[in-house]
């Protein structure tokens, strides 16, 4: 099972949906699920009970040092962890259903990941000087995440946005 991240990372990235995507394996596990004597409806009481559990235990304050409340602890994450793995199961594999557009869209989406852009460092000597230029020099530096295009100085504020207009005539 993958984390789900909120952002791209280094090693993972998301890649989005289109509006109008359907999944219909979805609708057909809701069916069986939605059967009270089923293994399927089974699979999902169970899960929703283990994250009441684990939803308990991590809004609750415990002494780590308490072995045994530590071991309960543990047993419920790994019973959350294995009811998961068995709705995901019965869910079976996802598939989409979707326009020519929509598959051409996930597409490009998925050949920008494959093909990430090289990265060109600015040099230090630069960015001083723009911080200087902004009144923000004297701050004691900056920080920059390569997955957004704002420099942050030390201070906090977002001092400006690396752009790169395109030259007149391409």
């Amino acid at each position: 099972m993958v984390d789900a991240p909120e952002d791209h990372s280094d090693t993972l990235h998301l890649l989005s949906i289109p509006a109008g995507a359907q999944i219909p394996r979805l609708a057909d596990w809701a069916v069986p699920a939605s059967i009270p004597t089923s293994p399927e409806n089974a699979h999902l009481a169970e899960l929703a009970l283990a994250s009441i559990a684990v939803a308990y235990d991590l809004t609750t304050n415990y002494d780590v040092a308490d072995e045994d409340e530590t071991a309960a602890r543990v047993k419920r994450l790994h019973t959350f962890n294995s009811t998961l793995q068995k709705v995901t199961d019965d869910i079976g594999p996802i598939r989409l259903s979707v326009t020519p557009d929509q598959a051409a869209e996930i597409a490009e989406a998925a050949r920008a990941i494959a093909r990430p852009a090289t990265v060109v460092e600015l040099a230090p000597h630069i960015v001083w000087e723009l911080l200087d230029q902004l009144g923000h020099g004297e701050h004691g530096g900056w920080t920059q995440d390569s997955r957004h295009p704002d420099l942050v100085c030390a201070c906090g504020d977002a001092v400006f946005r690396l752009t790169v207009p395109a030259p007149v005539g391409r």
